[in-house]
């Protein structure tokens, strides 16, 4: 990066979503909570134009877009989506979309040396990742996001690693602490400004001939009304 770069992040795949604001050859940070109780299509743009505005900025002035592209809330990341979409529209800036849970990763990286992330999916399910950093300190991923059935927990994640899990009245029955270690630490989810920490290693991005693809909200799974329309058509 360089001074007068200025890059917006946006994570919206929970409902405690946020955004950061990446400044300069130092990245200095600046960062905002969304209001949980507030819808992300309601907040999300009064959010950004806020924390710009604390730094004298407008939309103009941004020189590049990260986007958190779940797994989580499939309102939420669509709302991500289409905002971060919007912005990249309006200005023809640099986008990366990366994973949510490497932000968590990072966050808990900074105890542990490896670990493993379990996020309840619903209906019996589990979102799972595995991250460790090498040796420059980089974020390095194990196991791409994906879902995993509760009943094949114990043979997707590695009994000698941390885990960080949600849920873990749920996961406790699939995976006894006792056997694989928890990372007890308090993370309340992803945040933007981790996730910067988790993405500078790819900044900038290569030029992209689908910017939409890019920013793909990563769903892992359909949801509720298309299994139960899928189910009702007979696919398995």
């Amino acid at each position: 990066m360089n001074e007068r770069d200025r890059i917006l992040v946006v994570e919206t795949s929970t409902r405690s979503g946020s955004i950061a604001l990446i400044e300069g050859a130092e990245e200095r940070a600046s960062s905002a909570a969304l209001d949980p109780g507030v819808p992300h299509d309601r907040d999300l743009v009064p959010a950004i134009e806020r924390l710009l505005a604390t730094r004298g900025l407008l939309p103009r002035d941004l020189t590049g877009l990260v986007l958190g592209r779940g797994p989580g809330s499939f309102t939420g990341l669509r709302v991500g989506a289409a905002t971060v979409l919007g912005l990249h529209q309006a200005l023809r800036i640099p986008v990366l979309g990366r994973p949510s849970l490497e932000a968590t990763a990072i966050a808990a990286l900074r105890v542990v040396q490896r670990l493993a992330i379990a996020l309840d999916a619903r209906r019996g399910a589990f979102f799972v990742a595995r991250y460790e950093l090498d040796s420059r300190g980089s974020l390095r991923e194990l196991l791409a996001p994906r879902l995993c059935e509760s009943r094949d927990l114990a043979a997707t994640l590695p009994s000698s690693e941390a885990i960080w899990c949600d849920a873990e009245p749920l996961l406790a029955p699939w995976l006894p602490a006792s056997q694989h270690p928890r990372f007890t630490a308090d993370l309340a989810g992803p945040r933007a400004e981790d996730l910067w920490l988790a993405a500078r290693r790819l900044w900038p991005p290569p030029p992209s001939p689908s910017v939409e693809e890019q920013l793909l909200p990563l769903y892992l799974r359909a949801s509720s009304p298309e299994e139960k329309r899928e189910r009702s058509l007979g696919a398995p």
